[in-house]
This record gives structure tokens, C-alpha cells and sequence, in this order.
């Protein structure tokens, strides 16, 4: 096991290996399962399913448009509510309303001599995330960053 004497946040009591193995499944039910799956595979291997197309060509076009339209962001909501359109503008404008906002956040530098040690390993690290994110974002996605 790693212990990094430096990590303020490591509890060695989280790190303590357990000799709990969890109950196993009734053996028939598991096997029940599993032929199952192997049922279901086999159907669908000889059966391809046929997949209908539930959008016309036109509509086929637009959401194709708006898809590469760096302006709107298509965002999945949650409860299967299907797709949201959200403007990169207005996420722009609400992000800097509220990092804007001084009574929510402050601007601090790495010079900034209130910083501890601590917060300037955070900052540190955080630093080199972004840069390693970046290198795997899309230019779409860095664009409503900002950077």
C-alpha cells in the first residue's frame, strides 16, 4: 500500500484490507441467467434487428445542423426527458455572472501570500489536469471553456 505522508486527506483507516467475501447467488439462478443471455444472443445474431428511421431526411438535416453548430450544445436531461438545446452564449454569461460574483468567489494568485501550502499543491494539481483534459476534449467542448 502507497502512503503519501503529504496527503492531509489520507485516513489509514479506509486502507485497511477486509476479509469479507460477499454471499454468493443461488447456483441455478446464475446459470437460469446465463442461458438466458446465451438465448437471447443467439436470437439476435440470426435476427438482426431492422431499425426503423423515426426522423425525415429534412429532419435528419437540421439536427445534423444544429449538432455542428458551435453556438448550441445538444445535452442529454436527466429522467430520459430526451435531448436539451442549451446556447454556448448563455452558459457563458451565467458562468460569469457567478465567477464574477464576489461574494461567492475571490481572485487569488499563486503569489498571493494567504495561500497555504496546501492550496497551492491544489492549484498545482488542478493546472495540470486542464492541460491533460485538453489534450483529449473536443475543440467544441473547449470552446464553451473558454480557452
Amino acid at each position: 500500500m502507497l502512503i503519501n505522508p503529504d496527503d492531509l486527506d489520507f485516513n489509514p483507516e479506509l486502507s485497511k484490507k477486509s476479509d469479507w467475501n460477499p454471499p454468493q447467488e443461488n447456483p441455478d439462478l446464475e446459470e437460469n441467467l446465463y442461458k438466458i443471455r446465451q438465448k437471447l444472443l443467439e436470437n439476435f445474431n440470426r435476427e438482426t434487428p431492422q431499425w426503423k428511421n423515426n426522423l425525415s431526411p429534412e429532419e435528419r438535416v437540421t439536427l445534423l445542423e444544429i449538432k455542428e453548430d458551435p453556438t448550441i450544445d445538444v445535452l442529454p436531461t436527466d429522467k430520459n426527458f430526451g435531448h436539451a438545446l442549451i446556447s454556448m452564449e448563455w452558459v457563458e454569461q451565467e458562468t460569469l455572472k457567478y465567477l464574477n460574483d464576489t461574494k461567492l468567489y475571490a481572485k487569488v494568485t499563486k503569489d498571493d501570500g494567504t495561500l497555504t501550502g496546501r492550496c497551492l499543491k491544489i492549484i498545482k494539481n488542478r493546472e495540470n489536469l486542464v492541460k491533460s483534459y485538453c489534450s483529449f476534449l473536443l475543440p467544441k467542448f473547449l470552446l464553451s471553456l473558454g480557452s
